[in-house]
């Protein structure tokens, strides 16, 4: 192109863009997120927890609390009066454990949880051991 072809190409193009609608918004940018909407995920989440996931893996709520209920119970009424301390809840938390295993023993991530539990269980009694250790 001459000079001449170039600035009348470059002179068209400015007025062609100058006449242009503007482009439109695209639709597909996701908006903010406001607090309902992270609110109403997290119990859209927490529904399927309870209402699908919860039940395949570890059986009825009412059934499995009332087998929580019952081990707790012979628990607490076999362990000498006093105000529950953490080796207690350590404890409860492991029977928590095995009633779900009760529902289903397949469930690998009980059988993890609860030797997490007997093993914090385990460290404050070793830490309290070792301060007991300490004094004499």
């Amino acid at each position: 192109m001459n000079n001449m072809s170039q600035s009348n190409h470059e002179y068209m193009l400015a007025g062609m863009l100058r006449n242009a609608a503007p482009a439109p918004m695209p639709t597909n940018i996701p908006s903010e997120k406001t607090n309902a909407d992270r609110r109403a995920e997290f119990l859209e989440t927490v529904r399927n927890f309870v209402c699908k996931d919860r039940n395949v893996t570890h059986g009825d709520a009412e059934d499995n609390f009332r087998v929580i209920a019952t081990l707790w119970e012979t628990y607490l009424n076999n362990t000498p009066p006093q105000n529950l301390n953490s080796v207690d809840v350590a404890i409860m938390m492991c029977l928590f454990k095995v009633a779900r295993l009760m529902a289903n023993p397949k469930n690998m991530e009980n059988w993890h949880d609860l030797a997490g539990y007997a093993a914090c269980g385990g460290g404050i009694v070793m830490k309290k051991l070792e301060e007991e250790k300490q004094q004499y």
